[in-house]
């Protein structure tokens, strides 16, 4: 070989040598993220993949990534932490481009091999701009299969990033894989794990925070606990414990989960605790939202209520109108006016007493509103974001549950003066209540009220062990026009038959509007101007009745001005007459003076209607 081709020899080598960076380069994602960025596109940027960060929090199968995959993330992420969430997948992206190790396994490979749900506990490191510093470990929530890595966690983490925090952000088993205290040991563990390798994380081993969100809450709370947690891994006691909505007590669903997760074991398991029962002299310094105190009474005003810390967390609807709930310049005309102004005298002692129960119900931990529609289905349709169920628990587990249905006109409704004081009625009896907060005025179009309780009953169907409610015999208590969608819906042509859910034990109505006589065009020209269909309200109660029709308790006043214009005889007279027809178990009530409106009837002829009421439905479902 000459001089020349060695040196080309040479060159040829070195050439081949300088091109394998390019050659051997791991694929790198952009750091553009954002709210219309689809749950593909996100999954398939080569650095949230490379970085193995979990994004199927809410497909409990893999199959539903078919659904998710086109949807954004300001529709996968709730609309409050869809930015935040962003940025801090942004966050991954680079700290993945500048090679950091964003997942860490919590567990050995050799655990792993042994126990492969282990494979699921992991750690996302989000590391400060600053070495040295103190670190925050996030616990998000989750829910049956459904977690928040990315939205409670991923958007705590860019928060506290950008105050200068590095932070972990927890992947810890849940639902059918939390047996045996998982959970808990996941969380041991994860500290274990950062603790050990304070240095490689370039943060400090004491002092650091757990913020926790929902079940999260509940987990940070027990491993607060000396006994019960960080002693026995054994790591630096927590600097500080910052609370979200947390879990105080799962109250009725230790059941379920012991029967759905730990079945055939009689050991104590971490979701039989209540963080109150986990609070200890040594206890670290904790920061929970805030509680409102049980103080409502009549003297109360709109502003003060809604300024309630517990009854702002509780996500219970306060407004009367709807250019309160809509119009920006009105929200605050009523902040002034009273309890007793806003109710009425007839219920106001009932709903403040629901109020303050409600109160002390949310400050325990339960959760209050529960949303009816799924994301997707309010992104389809926005008006459905209204529909709610205000949860009020029974005292014992396996009790009968009641739906109340206040009344409304296209621009009122009643959620606290019919659904809040009938609750405290109900729950002083021993029974379960939920409140319907259902669609009304030009949302109440295409039969979204009948909707809204279809969908109520199938929720509560489905959570009802949740709930520690049987799920037949269940009584709907309709006011008004709510007693007019109540009717219908114990009806088979628009009712429970259509919804797959079981037929009600017993309607309890107050004043119900069987026909809405004249009105009804107008409802149609405002609500359905083009449909050619029937809808709820062109229907009278008394033409649903069959021989079938569910027993019925009513009442109304004979003082009743807005039966007696919609054509008194054609309302409680004609309900009267279909019920005793078909033979259907009733009782009616008319009183002499019982205005319209006046909901439990306090100092009106008709107090005492709801226990009178209650036995009947005790007597049906006897």
């Amino acid at each position: 070989m000459n001089k020349r081709s060695l040196i080309a020899g040479v060159l040829s080598v070195c050439l081949m040598l300088a091109m394998l960076p390019a050659a051997f380069a791991v694929e790198q994602g952009e750091a553009n993220i954002t709210p219309q960025t689809t749950m593909k596109e996100l999954r398939e940027n080569p650095s949230i993949k490379g970085s193995g960060y979990y994004t199927y929090c809410r497909e409990m199968l893999p199959i539903e990534s078919l659904y998710w995959q086109n949807k954004t993330l300001a529709q996968y992420a709730k609309p409050e932490l869809v930015e935040d969430c962003a940025q801090a997948m942004n966050l991954v992206v680079e700290n993945y481009n500048n090679g950091v190790q964003v997942t860490w396994q919590i567990y050995t490979p050799e655990e792993i091999e042994a126990n492969p749900s282990l494979g699921g506990a992991q750690l996302f490191y989000y590391p400060a701009s600053t070495p040295g510093g103190k670190y925050a470990l996030v616990v998000p929530g989750n829910g049956n299969g459904v977690t928040s890595e990315m939205e409670e966690g991923g958007s705590a983490a860019y928060q506290l990033h950008e105050m200068g925090y590095t932070v972990f952000v927890l992947r810890y088993r849940s639902f059918l894989a939390a047996s045996d205290n998982a959970p808990l040991q996941d969380l041991g563990r994860a500290v274990q794990l950062i603790t050990e390798n304070a240095d490689k994380f370039q943060v400090q081993s004491e002092n650091y925070a757990l913020v926790c969100f929902s079940a999260g809450g509940q987990l940070g709370g027990l491993f607060a606990n000396r006994e019960i947690g960080y002693g026995n891994y054994p790591v630096p006691k927590p600097g500080v414990l910052l609370l979200s909505y947390p879990f105080v007590d799962f109250t009725y669903g230790k059941l379920a989960y012991h029967v759905l997760i730990d079945p055939g074991t009689r050991e104590w398991r971490y979701y039989m605790t209540s963080l109150a029962e986990a609070v200890t002299d040594d206890y670290p310094p904790v920061s929970a939202a805030e509680y409102g105190a049980p103080e409502i009474t009549p003297k109360t005003t709109m502003k003060q209520l809604r300024e309630n810390p517990s009854i702002k967390g509780s996500g219970l609807y306060t407004y009367v109108y709807i250019w309160e709930r809509d119009c920006d310049l009105l929200r605050h005309s009523k902040d002034n006016d009273t309890m007793e102004q806003v109710i009425g005298t007839e219920s106001v002692n009932s709903c403040v007493a629901g109020m303050n129960y409600l109160i002390e119900t949310y400050n325990a931990g339960t959760q209050i509103t529960y949303k009816l529609f799924s994301p997707e289905e309010i992104a389809q349709d926005a008006s459905r974001d209204r529909a709610e169920l205000y949860y009020f628990p029974a005292e014992q587990p396996g009790a009968k549950y009641a739906v109340v249905l206040s009344g409304n006109a296209l621009f009122y409704s009643g959620e606290m003066r019919g659904g809040v004081s009938t609750a405290w009625e109900l729950h002083q009896q021993g029974y379960a209540v939920f409140a319907l907060r259902y669609r009304i005025g030009l949302d109440a179009t295409d039969n979204a009220p009948l909707e809204d309780l279809g969908r109520a009953i199938q929720f509560i169907t489905a959570n009802a062990q949740q709930f520690g409610v049987q799920t037949e015999d269940y009584a709907l208590v309709g006011y008004s026009s709510g007693g007019q969608i109540a009717g219908i819906f114990g009806g088979k042509e628009l009712g429970y038959p259509n919804y797959g859910v079981p037929k009600p034990g017993a309607l309890l109505l107050a004043y119900p509007i069987n026909n809405f006589y004249e009105t009804k065009l107008l409802y149609h020209v405002l609500l359905d101007t083009d449909a050619l269909e029937r809808r709820y309200y062109d229907y009278n109660i008394s033409d649903c009745v069959d021989a079938d029709y569910p027993p019925t308790y009513f009442w109304y006043g004979q003082d009743d001005i807005l039966l007696i214009a919609f054509n008194y005889w054609q309302q409680g007279p004609a309900l009267h007459k279909a019920l005793e027809t078909y033979g259907v178990p009733y009782k009616e009530s008319v009183y002499r003076h019982a205005p319209h409106g006046v909901g439990i009837g306090e100092g009106t002829d008709a107090e005492g209607w709801v226990q009178e009421a209650i036995a009947f439905w005790e007597e049906q479902c006897a």
